[in-house]
């Protein structure tokens, strides 16, 4: 099962940016210091990010003829991330390029203006199975969302789900988290991150895995969002979720 790659262009024009590729070269060839993408300064100013924006707009016009449901998912069930691939085995190992949140940005006013109560539509892909037998679970259902402050998180998420009119599922989902992204970029009506970090799994006895985590925010209005992410396990891609929401 394959979905609109819009959002894997991003992924992957994203991953040249990170690791200073030569793949999209002439966008940055004029970029004199890298750790400038880092720093929180204004997005007009990112002449590269916004050529990388346009061409993605443009992308994800032409391909939305490939759009199979509401979910912008590109990814196939246990598919290898773009930056594993990129990176090797250095992609479980580097942690000294994340970027220093401290969380008092002024940039992230952006973000706490969507603390409170949402609801809307959610649309969810599932990997179950193995690698060599993937087995895509996808489904979709109604969504309470109720965002609120985090010590640990820009965007932490407590959702009620709703499947079928009968089925209720809880979750809740730490986005943006300060102490594990890579690159971080904000504007007035968008977000994005990409976050890589281990952690534990259903306990002690179950070990640990390294999760790797691109996130968006499509602000369209002060009462309408849209929150996209995508997730990898290990260097595999396992699961994703897309919510459209208006405030509540």
């Amino acid at each position: 099962m394959r979905f609109h790659s819009a959002y894997k262009l991003k992924c992957q024009l994203a991953i040249c940016l990170l690791t200073k590729s030569d793949c999209y070269g002439h966008i940055y060839k004029d970029y004199k210091d890298y750790k400038d993408y880092k720093d929180y300064k204004d997005y007009k100013d990112y002449k590269e990010y916004s050529m990388l924006r346009g061409l993605l707009l443009s992308l994800s016009l032409s391909l939305s003829v490939l759009l199979l449901s509401s979910t912008v998912q590109a990814f196939e069930c246990f598919e290898p991330s773009p930056v594993y691939l990129s990176l090797g085995e250095q992609y479980f190992e580097s942690d000294d390029d994340r970027i220093q949140v401290q969380g008092n940005e002024k940039k992230l006013e952006v973000l706490e203006k969507l603390k409170g109560e949402w609801d809307g539509q959610l649309s969810e892909l599932i990997c179950e199975g193995s690698e060599e037998q993937p087995e895509p679970y996808y489904r979709e259902g109604e969504v309470e969302a109720d965002i609120r402050p985090s010590n640990t998180a820009l965007l932490l998420m407590s959702l009620s789900k709703e499947y079928n009119s009968h089925y209720f599922e809880g979750d809740k989902v730490f986005l943006m988290n300060k102490g594990s992204m890579f690159s971080l970029r904000i504007n007035d009506d968008y977000a994005m991150a990409h976050e890589r970090e281990r952690r534990g799994h259903g306990g002690i006895r179950h070990g640990s895995r390294f999760v790797e985590v691109f996130s968006e925010v499509f602000i369209h209005t002060a009462d309408a969002i849209t929150v996209e992410w995508v997730l990898f396990s290990n260097g595999v891609f396992v699961y994703s979720q897309r919510l459209v929401l208006e405030r509540d």
